[in-house]
This record gives structure tokens, sequence and C-alpha cells, in this order.
């Protein structure tokens, strides 16, 4: 079966009967009625698993698709290897797909899991299959008689009807609102007055909402926990040097955001030369 590389114009319809069409393939395959070579990635290919409980991403449960792109993306990864699980509805992957590719993830290996949990011989690789395809609003001719072939009607009959999306997670479902507060902050060698502090501090609160989004990538989202870094402010202010991160809390995606949300902090020039603070948020739920 061919892939349309490119829609321009065909819109969404023809996108969805294209991707089932190219599932039906890959049932194929795992069942032994065919063979379909999967195509081979260039560069690093991270590998995120998605099954009917939601998504795992390097061992760690991740509460979306949206957070599963980011954390890919904040670490410059353009390939990626999308295994689905039994029970894994169409939606769920399209929707995958779709942010995966918004943030430039094009090189998308698509494979089926067997029962017994190994993946099937069938891919999809984004960069020239489905997941890759552009999609344009305005309207037009696809680039080639490809799409016509891969939306026939045999290929559409053949489609399993997608299954309604399974509910998410229980405690993805309950999560409450995270609170970002901080608890601590000691400048090494200064006064600590309020003043002294102020702009520091409000440095940093301009990135509680980063912090906020790592959250999502934290290994037990119920309950909370604080986290510590030392920052060395040089002498024109700008990007601190974080050092000594301290937290029990689990879960090293959730970590590493942490620590880059806290580097990309501009702060003021210091009033007394480079500086060095010790500062701590606690993560905290409301219902």
């Amino acid at each position: 079966m061919k892939v349309v590389r490119r829609f321009w114009g065909w819109g969404l319809g023809v996108h969805l009967l294209t991707l089932s069409a190219s599932l039906v393939a890959l049932g194929c395959a795992a069942r032994g009625e065919g063979a379909v070579e999967a195509p081979v990635s260039v560069g690093p290919v991270e590998v995120v698993a998605l099954g009917p409980d939601g998504y795992t991403l390097g061992g760690a449960r991740v509460v979306s698709a949206e957070v599963v792109a980011e954390e890919l993306a904040s670490r410059s990864v353009r390939a990626a290897r999308l295994e689905l699980a039994p029970g894994a509805t169409l939606a769920e992957l399209v929707h995958a797909l779709t942010h995966l590719r918004a943030r430039h993830i094009t090189d998308v290996q698509v494979v089926m899991a067997s029962p017994g949990g190994a993946p099937s011989a069938g891919a999809l690789t984004g960069s020239e299959g489905a997941a890759g395809g552009d999609v344009s609003d305005a309207p037009g001719a696809p680039e080639d008689g490809a799409g016509a072939a891969a939306a026939s009607p045999s290929a559409v009959a053949s489609a399993p009807q997608p299954e309604p999306p399974s509910p998410p997670p229980a405690e993805v479902e309950s999560l409450p609102e995270v609170v970002v507060k901080n608890i601590g902050l000691h400048i090494g060698g200064g006064t600590n007055t309020d003043e002294e502090k102020a702009p520091f501090r409000a440095a940093i609160e301009q990135r509680f909402d980063d912090l906020r989004r790592c959250y999502k990538l934290v290994e037990d989202p119920t309950k909370g926990g604080v986290f510590g870094v030392d920052l060395r402010v040089g002498r024109n202010g700008g990007k601190a040097t974080v050092s000594q991160p301290r937290t029990s809390m689990r879960g090293q995606p959730f970590r590493d955001c942490v620590i880059r949300s806290f580097e990309s902090v501009e702060f003021q020039r210091p009033a007394k030369g480079p500086t060095v603070l010790s500062y701590s948020v606690r993560f905290s739920m409301e219902k």
C-alpha cells in the first residue's frame, strides 16, 4: 500500500481515511497476512507507548500527548517510535500525531503491539506517511494521484470502525489545579531583606507557569512536594547557573523539566555583583 506523502486541500477526512487504511495493513502484518517493511528513521529514536490508559515515555507515565510532544521537543528529538498497545484507538493516534507534528517531530514510526506485547512488523513513518502529510485549509487538488489510490473505496471498506476514545486514567481525571509557591529564598552573603530578595523572586515567578507544566511529568501527581536549587547569577544578570537540585519528587523527566525552567529565568543585574542564592518551591494541589 502506498501512503500519501502530501494532502493539499483534501481535509482531515482523507487524512483519517489514509490512517485507517494504513492501520489495516499493520493488522494484517501482525497476523501474517502480508509483510510490510518498516522504514528506517534517521537519528536517535525516542519510544512512546500509547495504550488505553495513556502514554509512557522513558518508563514514566505521561498524562497527555501535548506533554509528550513538549518533552521530546525540549530534547531536540526529531524521530519517534509510537507503539500502539491493544485497545489504543484511531482517535488517540491522530491526537498524538497532531501534537508531535506541531512540535516539528515529523519522522514518526507507528507500530502495532501484538497481544503478547511485542511490536508487529507493520509501520508508518511520519516524514513519508500519513502522520507527516501536510493538510491545508486552502482548496486545491492533491500534489499527485497517490491520494486517490490510498483512499480508494476498497481501502475504506476494509478499515475498522474507530472505537470510542477511552476515558483518561482516574488519577489524571481527578488531578486538581497545581499550585506553585516559593517557600524559601536565601541570598549568600546578603542582608536577605524583602527589598533585596524582591527582584530575584519576581524573575523566578515569571516561570511558574512552566513549573506547573513540568508537574504533568511527575510520577505521582497526587502527592505534591518541594523542589530546591542553587542559582548563581552573574555580574551582568541574565540566565543563572543552576546547581544542587534537591527533591524527593520522583520522575527524571519532571526533574529535568524543572531544572530547564530555572535555567531559562532572566535575572536583572544584581546590585552587589555576582550573587548565589538558594531557592525552593512547593508544588501543591487544590480541588
